[in-house]
């Protein structure tokens, strides 16, 4: 990746990658359209691809994830109005696009599956989990720790008249610990019924509310209970060996595992920390 971002002047956020699985290239998938395919292997020449612009002038792109199901490829994306230079926060509307065959550009005559209106919801991420769709999304704070919400359905379409439902934490959602002191970024099976859930913090962007020392990650275990994602704070764990369906978790620590580390102030332009 850093070959391709020195190569393309762009600054690639939400990027994953994907092999497809007939024409066996591999992609990756970047925020604003980002498309980069290589024919040799993952270790091979990716090529920046140029797909045509999106026909909505002045709406910019939030949060971007790829959703694929056997060979088709979809682009899950919050988006807002951005004409007047910041984002209309009351615009965000939730897109879904269906990619072409190639998994190079939208789909030439059917490119939107879902449309509607979803504010304060961003980085939205769909898995499928048995027969249910799952919509995940986190809840609108800045660049601050905030809840995490997912809808259900057993179709794509479907997610749009679905209930806004909040993801279940252990320990639970505090005033000062929201989704284990992060934001929502991704569900991931890394092999066949294991889930971790994965949040960002973000030490560079807003250094007043993240310690680097704390890192820029969260991952935790996650299991299904009744069709319903719940999620357990561990401040270690070994994903492979860690038993999902015990429920077990770890409380809260202060000093910043698992939540927002101390607050941080300026005092005669020294830096220093809150206790």
């Amino acid at each position: 990746m850093t070959s391709i971002y020195n190569k393309t002047k762009r600054n690639l956020r939400n990027c994953q990658i994907n092999q497809h699985p007939t024409k066996k290239s591999h992609h990756i998938f970047c925020k604003n359209r980002s498309y980069f395919v290589s024919v040799d292997g993952i270790l091979g020449n990716f090529r920046l691809l140029s797909p045509n612009p999106t026909p909505l002038k002045g709406w910019g792109f939030g949060g971007t994830s790829f959703f694929q199901q056997g060979n088709s490829m979809y682009e899950v994306v919050s988006r807002c109005d951005k004409s007047r230079g910041k984002c209309e926060m009351k615009s965000r509307t939730l897109y879904v696009y269906l990619l072409n065959d190639e998994w190079t550009d939208y789909h030439s005559t059917r490119p939107l599956v879902i449309r509607f209106s979803w504010p304060r919801r961003e980085s939205p991420f769909i898995i499928k989990h048995g027969e249910w769709y799952f919509l995940i999304a986190s809840e609108t704070a800045g660049w601050k720790q905030s809840r995490t919400w997912y809808r259900r359905a057993k179709s794509l379409q479907a997610l749009a008249n679905s209930t806004d439902t909040e993801v279940v934490m252990h320990p639970g959602n505090t005033q000062s610990i929201k989704s284990m002191g992060s934001q929502f970024r991704f569900f991931l099976e890394i092999v066949p019924n294991k889930w971790i859930f994965v949040g960002n913090r973000y030490p560079e962007d807003d250094k007043d509310h993240w310690d680097i020392r704390y890192g820029a990650y969260v991952m935790t275990p996650l299991q299904f209970v009744s069709g319903v994602p719940h999620v357990y704070w561990k401040r270690q764990f070994n994903w492979d060996a860690y038993n999902y369906s015990s429920a077990d978790f770890d409380v809260h620590y202060h000093g910043g595992h698992g939540h927002s580390p101390p607050k941080l102030h300026r005092e005669n332009d020294n830096l220093q920390i809150m206790r």
